[in-house]
Parts: structure tokens; sequence; C-alpha cells
């Protein structure tokens, strides 16, 4: 069951993405599973708006649904050093180095967010 607070935050970023804002597009299409697309509109939006928080995290998850660990664990890396305390890059980055088997480095990001 949505919340009314989710259903809000659904028809802005449904607004967004008719807009044209790419985040938002890129964020639909991640809900559709898609992986390959959002990758695609991510790597585009970047190259124009490289310090794009929101869109880098869309990325970085993308990439890890994907099973590129690696790969969205470079673009977490690059989304922390401009934005050091944001607890969903640091949850994905904690998820993304126990799927690498690295459960020291994973669980040290769990324990930031905490």
């Amino acid at each position: 069951m949505k919340t009314p607070e989710s259903q809000r935050e659904q028809k802005l970023t449904e607004t967004l993405a008719r807009e044209g804002y790419w985040p938002a597009q890129a964020s639909q299409e991640l809900k559709l599973g898609r992986f390959s697309r959002v990758v695609e509109l991510c790597k585009e939006g970047l190259r124009s708006d490289p310090d794009s928080v929101s869109g880098r995290l869309i990325y970085a998850t993308a990439l890890y649904k994907a099973d590129q660990f690696e790969d969205s664990c470079e673009e977490l890396y690059l989304l922390l050093s401009k934005d050091p305390d944001n607890l969903a890059a640091l949850k994905l980055l904690g998820d993304a180095k126990i799927q690498m088997g690295d459960e020291i480095e994973g669980l040290a990001c769990y324990r930031r967010v905490l």
C-alpha cells in the first residue's frame, strides 16, 4: 500500500520525467527494471551534469542491480566525494561491498549509516 507521501513523490517524478529531467526519467526506467536504458540515460546525463547526486545514485543503483558491483562502487565513491554523508549511497556501497565479499568494508559503510 502506497502512502500519500510516496504517491506525491511518484507524481513529482512522473512530472519531472515528462519535462525532460533525466534523473527522473532514469528513475522511472529503474523501477521498470530497464537497467541498460538507465545506464544509457545516466551516462548521457552525467556528461553534461557530472555533479548530479541523484543521477549518479540512480546510475550506481542500476549498475548494482545488473550485478556490476565494481562499477557501482566507482560511481558511489564519486558521489561520496561530493556528498560524504549520503546515507543511500553509503548503504548501497555497503551492499555492493558485501556482494563482492568485502565484509569488513561493507560493515564499515553500514556503521557510517548508523
